[in-house]
């Protein structure tokens, strides 16, 4: 009697074993899109009016970025054009980033510079949507952006997500 009871048990322990192995395997087994963006332009609100305003970047601005692919490796790309997108699909579980940064020639910047990084971080699929997005393009003078942009860390970006 002893040894059937022990059985039972042993075999109710295996049972649980595997049956939560496999929830976990086929979380682990669903795929979901990954996508990074830089654009050339973005989008601000107007103080005054409250309306919508999009704004190209000044063309004279280059990018750097680096980013993670889906094999977990860094990729860095030079000089990209914008706009610039990449997607991958990817699995749980996995830490999404990339960054950049802005360079520019002073001869090509005209009297009025838009700048800034209109960047986003995208996870979908499965009905998850994660979304990390900055739209800010801003207006200056060119003495203004010399003055207090360039040189300086508004010149970079990064954004990343852990998904677990």
């Amino acid at each position: 009697m002893r040894k059937l009871r022990l059985a039972a048990i042993i075999m109710m322990a295996s049972l649980t074993a595997f049956v939560g192995c496999t929830k976990d395997n086929k979380e682990n087994e669903k795929t979901y899109t990954l996508e990074y963006e830089l654009s050339n332009e973005g989008r601000i609100i107007d103080p005054l009016t409250g309306e919508e305003i999009v704004k190209s970047l000044s063309s004279c601005f280059h990018f750097d970025i680096s980013y993670v692919n889906s094999n977990g490796d860094t990729v860095k790309e030079n000089d990209v054009t914008l706009p610039w997108q990449k997607s991958f699909t990817i699995k749980r579980p996995f830490h999404a980033w990339f960054s950049g940064s802005a360079y520019f020639n002073e001869s090509e910047l005209g009297g009025t510079v838009n700048f800034g990084q209109p960047y986003s971080l995208r996870i979908s699929g499965d009905g998850v949507a994660i979304n990390h997005k900055n739209t800010d393009v801003f207006s200056m003078s060119k003495e203004n952006f010399l003055d207090h942009f360039a040189g300086t860390d508004r010149m970079n970006f990064s954004c990343e997500h852990s998904f677990e």
